[in-house]
C-alpha cells in the first residue's frame, strides 16, 4: 500500500484535533457570533425536525455478546478482553483479525424504523431560525432515540414560538413549553389517534402548520443534494457528532452566501 501523502496525513490530524476539543461546537458558537455581527437576528422562532445520518451497516453486537464471544456468529468470531470501568466496557482486541473487525464496527450506531423502512447509524437533530433558515442549535443522538427526547433543549424563556410535526405533540411537552414561555406560540401538528382521528378543525390547524414547518425540509434537503448527502463514512458517536456537527456549520455557511446574493 502506498504510503499516506502529507495533505492526507494533516487531514487526519486536522479532523483527530477537531474531535478531540470539539472544536466543532467551538466554530458553530463563533459563527453564530459572526452572523449576529452581520445583523442576522435569529429570534423569529424555531423549526425543530430531525434527520437520519446513516452509518455503513451490520448487525448490533451488544454488550452480553460481547461479554460472551463464543455466541456471536460465525464471520464474527472475535478475540477479544473486556476491561470494565464505571460507566463503559472496553474491548482490546487480543489478534490482529479482532483489531480489523472492531475498527469497522460501531458499537454506538443503532437500528430503528421510520415508516416501515430501517435506518442505522445515528440522528442529527436541529432548530432552525423561521425566517433566515439557519441552524441555530443541534444535537446528536443514535438512530433509535425519539424525535421529542431532544425537542425542549432547543426552547428558552426568549422563544416566541416554535413549529414541529406531530412526533412531538404531547401533552407533557406542551406544559413543559408554556412552564418555559408562558407566552410562546406554539405550532406542533394534531396527531391522530386509533379510533380518534383528526377533526376538520385540527387538519386546517396542521395544514397552516406545515407550510411554515417545511421550511426545515429545506435544510436536510440542501445537506442531502449538494454536501455529501446525509451517509457518514466514519462510525464511533464521537468522530459522527463531529462531522454532523461540521456538516451543520457548513450548511449555515451555505445559506449565508445564499443570503448575502440575494441581497446583492
Amino acid at each position: 500500500m502506498a504510503a499516506k501523502t502529507p495533505s492526507i496525513i494533516a487531514s487526519f490530524k486536522c479532523r483527530s484535533n477537531i474531535k478531540e476539543h470539539k472544536l466543532d461546537e467551538v466554530l458553530f458558537e463563533q459563527f453564530a457570533n459572526l452572523l449576529a455581527d452581520l445583523g442576522y437576528q435569529l429570534d423569529s422562532g424555531v423549526m425543530v425536525d430531525a434527520s437520519f445520518n446513516e452509518t455503513p451497516k451490520r448487525r448490533v453486537i451488544s454488550e452480553n455478546e460481547l461479554k460472551e464471544p463464543e455466541k456471536l456468529l460465525e464471520n464474527e468470531q472475535l478475540n477479544i478482553t473486556l476491561e470494565e470501568t464505571e460507566d463503559k466496557i472496553i474491548v482490546h482486541a487480543d489478534d490482529a483479525k479482532t483489531e480489523h473487525i472492531l475498527r469497522q464496527t460501531d458499537f454506538e450506531a443503532r437500528w430503528t424504523k421510520k415508516n416501515n423502512q430501517s435506518f442505522f447509524g445515528y440522528k442529527d437533530h436541529v432548530a432552525v431560525d423561521k425566517d433566515t433558515k439557519f441552524i441555530i442549535g443541534y444535537d446528536v443522538t443514535s438512530a433509535e432515540v425519539h424525535d421529542s427526547q431532544r425537542f425542549l433543549q432547543f426552547i428558552s424563556k426568549n422563544t416566541v414560538g416554535v413549529w414541529a410535526d406531530s412526533a412531538y405533540m404531547s401533552a407533557e411537552i406542551i406544559a413543559k413549553l408554556r412552564e418555559t414561555n408562558p407566552d410562546i406560540s406554539i405550532n406542533i401538528c394534531h396527531k391522530a389517534y386509533r379510533n380518534k382521528p383528526l377533526t376538520d378543525a385540527q387538519k386546517a390547524e396542521n395544514t397552516l402548520i406545515a407550510k411554515v414547518r417545511a421550511r426545515v425540509e429545506h435544510v436536510f434537503g440542501t445537506m442531502t443534494r449538494s454536501m455529501c448527502g446525509m451517509f457518514l463514512e466514519c462510525i464511533g458517536a464521537e468522530r459522527v457528532r463531529r462531522d454532523i456537527g461540521l456538516k451543520n456549520l457548513g450548511y449555515n455557511m451555505k445559506r449565508l452566501c445564499t443570503l448575502k446574493r440575494k441581497t446583492a
